[in-house]
């Protein structure tokens, strides 16, 4: 699977590459990046050169630092030459150098906000509805008339409409994100709402007679109750979605470098306004080192991150740790093979409702 590679420079654009890393590859996204991604041992020229051609897009940090970065125009002038993308994001208002600007001054240009709004940029973003018209094409509801004796719920524009559309639109793929379900849970219960405030009753008189009940039916007519719409019904409480992120190691090792810390520090930041309910970590291994090898230094390279979890506030009695060894391969790869994306930790958080 083709990868997204991020070039920054570590000197301030380090924090902002690993939580961009982090975001996009919570979404299934590959991303490569230095130092992570480097193999020690292997020549660093030749390593950066095959990494960015092989990308699907460059993500370019414009931050201080990389104006004055002869790896960042590099890498940079690499993607030019091959025609890979090339998306600049412009962090803390910096202005790219003019070696710089020759590559991305035509090119649309993104500003830092957040890790999210960044991968949604890079990415795409992610519908959170179906009922939203897709680019260019104007919504018909405007233009089409509206047969007459139709209900107004079932106008493309109302309320029960648009639940209609989600409802058509909606499939179980994979990919959905839990912030679409809670939206089409809502539509069901919509639907049905407006299901059975259209049932007929049995007791009023048919158009074509009187009522077949023998017990004479009052000749009332009854007020119609107002359906109430989904501002006015009040909404369950919505749980913060599972998290999952990824911590990458370097080789033999189980120490957590500055990456690593920025990744913890941004899973914990992006999940402050929920309450954690539990964490599972789980640690791997490449195939390198061998089976008798690799699930203690998977053991070591989970441990290391809860410590750092305790260490930030989280609660011990949340944690748990497993360690696979070279089990459950992100990267398929023969035995004694050393690659970076197996080397890793994946921490899964769950919230409270």
């Amino acid at each position: 699977m083709a990868h997204w590679f991020i070039s920054h420079s570590t000197k301030d654009g380090a924090k902002e590459a690993q939580a961009l890393a982090a975001a996009l590859e919570a979404r299934g996204e590959r991303c490569w990046i230095a130092p992570r991604d480097v193999e020690a041992g292997a020549p660093y020229p030749g390593q950066i050169k095959r990494a960015v051609e092989g990308a699907k897009g460059l993500v370019v940090l414009v931050t201080a630092s990389a104006n004055d970065s002869t790896d960042v125009l590099q890498e940079v002038q690499l993607a030019n030459q091959a025609r890979v993308k090339i998306t600049p994001v412009i962090v803390r208002n910096a202005k790219p150098s003019d070696d710089l600007q020759y590559y991305v001054g035509v090119r649309h240009q993104v500003r830092w906000s957040t890790a999210q709004a960044v991968a949604d940029a890079v990415a795409g973003a992610r519908p959170v509805s179906a009922d939203a018209s897709p680019p260019g094409k104007q919504s018909t509801s405007e233009n089409t008339p509206t047969p007459k004796g139709t209900p107004n719920w079932l106008v493309p524009g109302g309320i029960a409409g648009t639940v209609a559309v989600a409802l058509i639109m909606w499939s179980p793929w994979k990919g959905q994100t839990p912030e679409d379900l809670i939206i089409e849970e809502a539509g069901i219960e919509a639907a049905a709402t407006k299901t059975s405030a259209a049932a007929p009753d049995p007791t009023t008189p048919s158009r074509d007679g009187p009522p077949t009940a023998s017990i004479p039916q009052p000749q009332t007519q009854a007020t119609p109750t107002p359906a109430r719409s989904l501002v006015d019904r009040p909404q369950p409480p919505t749980a913060c979605p599972l998290r999952q992120f990824v911590i990458y190691f370097e080789w033999d090792r189980s120490n957590l470098n500055a990456s690593a810390l920025a990744t913890i520090d941004t899973a914990l930041e992006q999940t402050r306004s929920c309450t954690i309910a539990g964490v599972q970590i789980d640690g791997h291994s490449d195939t390198e080192p061998g089976p008798g090898y690799a699930v203690p230094l998977s053991d070591r390279r989970a441990n290391t991150v809860r410590e750092a979890l305790i260490a930030r506030g989280v609660s011990d009695a949340l944690i748990s740790t497993r360690a696979f060894g070279e089990s459950d391969l992100a990267v398929q790869t023969p035995d004694g093979v050393r690659e970076p994306l197996n080397r890793r930790a994946v921490i899964t958080i769950s919230f409270a409702p």
